[in-house]
């Protein structure tokens, strides 16, 4: 289904850790100039995959969001 309208470049999100405060940190932001930063079935792998890595080495998340939903072709 999704086939047709073509993978969202980097999956629609950036995801990195990065130190706040002397704490490695796992940043996840929608990328709002891919497609309005929708969801697509890829983000939501993407995002699943840091949040496991997060959990597995106890890092706090922090989640920047600007979305226009879930893409709904």
């Amino acid at each position: 289904m999704y086939e047709e309208y073509g993978v969202p470049p980097a999956a629609g999100t950036v995801i990195g850790v990065g130190i706040i405060q002397g704490n490695d940190t796992m940043i996840i932001a929608n990328d709002a100039t891919v497609k309005a930063g929708a969801y697509f079935e890829v983000t939501l792998k993407k995002t699943l995959r840091a949040q496991k890595i997060a959990l597995e080495n106890n890092l706090p998340i922090i989640y920047l969001v600007d979305s226009a939903g879930v893409f709904l072709p």
